[in-house]
């Protein structure tokens, strides 16, 4: 007799041929692709359908041990049943980057990280961070795959491209990963979810977890993108301002199909679900002089000015939990940093001494703050 386990496989594979095109031809008219699209999605929620209702609480078990273990990629790919997930961010320098990849690492099946060789702003770097800062990646290199971006030759030397070539550099990910799954190098379109944030947005990994086949989010973003709702901080842990909703997951399928595009979902109103309690986005968790830097290199040049890189104006934004740019901050919230997962609270302290002030409370410290004259001087 043909176990539910047994019955699940065969469903899987069948939406497995449907999509490489063995029992739906590869038309390229939008109701064939339509068509196709819903006949992949009405077989999955067969899969899941069966899962739900004739699985034994032995083959549910069975399953989520299956997704637990801490086995190499490349036995993954030969289950099935198996949803990967795939975390792409956009890399400068930023020093939370490898608290995220300690907080995501059990979770995450492959990094994809793209760094350009260039600044938002244009400026040709000197040496790519992910060089220079090589000793932190070596915890996670076996599941790290780096993505060099170049920009144009026509844009070489142009002013007034920030934005484009932060949409270019964004989106250029999407190419990598079909290049390697082309290579028979990550699991299928259908068994994979792209996870785009950036580097500063982090998502939860209960949240995450809950992708996977017969959980809680995995039909909702097999059917369309799903965004997440964070809570937003700014310059440190020690007070929150609002939410934050741009980061968001969106199936390998959906993604390779071009039927999305990943720089529209974070800057266009949001349709799509929610996903509320992601977790947590840190905008300028810097010290003084990555903040400069910062505002020297990202998208919003307008901001690439004295008064807001002044060292003192930014000290003192910091230290009286004020806007950089001079707005008006509407509600601020005092939050415990004693919440945060242990990597994310060794890091709010660092920053913090860095910064001059309480991991507690924020106020000002009495030490004296370092400054690098060589940075703005």
């Amino acid at each position: 007799m043909v176990s539910m386990i047994e019955l699940l496989a065969a469903v899987i594979m069948t939406s497995t041929a449907l999509y490489s095109g063995k029992l739906l031809p590869q038309l390229t008219t939008p109701e064939t692709k339509q068509h196709r699209n819903s006949t992949i999605n009405s077989t999955l929620r067969v899969a899941v359908d069966i899962a739900n209702v004739g699985s034994t609480n032995t083959d549910k078990a069975t399953a989520d041990t299956t997704i637990k273990n801490d086995v190499d990629y490349d036995d993954k790919m030969k289950d099935d049943d198996y949803v990967a997930i795939i975390d792409c961010i956009m890399y400068n320098g930023e020093p939370i980057v490898p608290v995220r990849l300690e907080i995501l690492n059990a979770t995450v099946d492959q990094f994809y990280i793209t760094e350009a060789i260039i600044t938002f702003a244009g400026k040709k770097k000197e040496i790519l961070y992910k060089d220079l800062n090589a000793n932190l990646f070596k915890p996670y290199k076996h599941k790290i795959k780096w993505n060099i971006y170049e920009q144009p030759v026509k844009w070489e030397g142009k002013p007034g491209l920030s934005w484009k070539r932060e949409e270019a550099i964004r989106a250029d990910i999407v190419t990598k990963i079909k290049d390697d799954m082309n290579k028979g190098m990550l699991l299928s379109p259908i068994n994979t979810v792209v996870v785009n944030t950036d580097a500063d947005e982090i998502p939860d990994p209960k949240v995450l977890d809950e992708l996977r086949l017969r959980k809680k989010y995995y039909i909702e973003v097999m059917d369309h993108p799903v965004h997440l709702e964070m809570s937003f901080f700014y310059f440190n842990y020690n007070w929150m301002i609002g939410s934050w909703k741009k980061g968001h997951i969106i199936s390998a399928h959906d993604l390779l199909e071009n039927k999305y595009n990943l720089n529209r979902l974070r800057t266009d109103e949001i349709t799509h679900p929610v996903i509320s309690d992601a977790d947590l986005h840190l905008s300028y968790g810097f010290s003084v002089d990555d903040i400069i830097r910062k505002l020297e290199s990202f998208s919003h040049q307008e901001f690439n000015a004295p008064r807001f890189k002044y060292r003192e104006h930014i000290m003192k934004s910091i230290q009286n939990e004020e806007n950089l740019f001079y707005r008006t901050v509407k509600h601020m919230t005092h939050y415990d940093y004693k919440q945060l997962s242990p990597p994310l609270q060794k890091f709010h302290e660092e920053l913090c001494e860095m910064q001059g002030v309480s991991p507690i409370d924020g106020k000002i410290l009495n030490v004296t703050v370092v400054l690098d004259p060589a940075v703005n001087g």
